[in-house]
């Protein structure tokens, strides 16, 4: 079997592209080697070891760095615009939310324990220039988090202030 394969199998990566990325990033151990290629032959005799990030995505580091570093507190009810895999909604809810709005215009991209939480309420296919309070459940959130490099703010920004209770801070950082 193919070591991608073998570590989702073994339950060591959610999926083959976390499985790909900790082999690329030397994080993959096969019977005490670290193994860089995906396509590398594992018997069922093989021990395999791999350093999981607790993370979904690197994305989750940038939110860490702007929280730590603006002392900002994350509420009870968070919107993730532009959630894909879910790292700002992850480290929302390791911080405190209750609930977190994961909306994001593409599909099939939250991982599943995410998907599963349920204080996640996921959002598919929806655009956040066409957020509504509805969307969030007819009350204001008390917190925006966002990565939204592909879009300009210009045109988000009226939508996300229309579900924010208060607008107390904001920022983009870039990668």
């Amino acid at each position: 079997m193919r070591l991608d394969l073998a570590l989702v199998e073994r339950g060591l990566a959610r999926s083959r592209t976390h499985a790909a990325r900790l082999i690329a990033d030397g994080h993959v151990r096969l019977n005490d080697a670290t193994v860089t290629r995906a396509s590398q032959a594992v018997s069922a005799d093989d021990r395999l070891e791999a350093d999981v990030e607790r993370w979904v995505s690197r994305a989750a580091h940038k939110l860490l760095g702007a929280l730590d570093d603006s002392g900002v507190h994350v509420p009870a009810r968070v919107l993730d615009a532009g959630a894909s895999t879910g790292g700002f909604t992850q480290v929302c809810l390791d911080r405190g939310a209750s609930t977190v709005f994961a909306v994001d215009v593409g599909h099939g991209q939250l991982v599943d324990e995410l998907r599963n939480d349920p204080r996640v309420v996921v959002a598919e296919g929806r655009n956040v220039r066409d957020l509504t309070l509805d969307d969030v459940g007819g009350e204001p959130v008390g917190l925006v988090v966002g990565d939204l490099s592909f879009i300009s703010l210009t045109l988000v920004l009226p939508a996300l202030l229309g579900v924010l209770s208060d607008l107390s801070w904001t920022s983009r950082p870039d990668f």
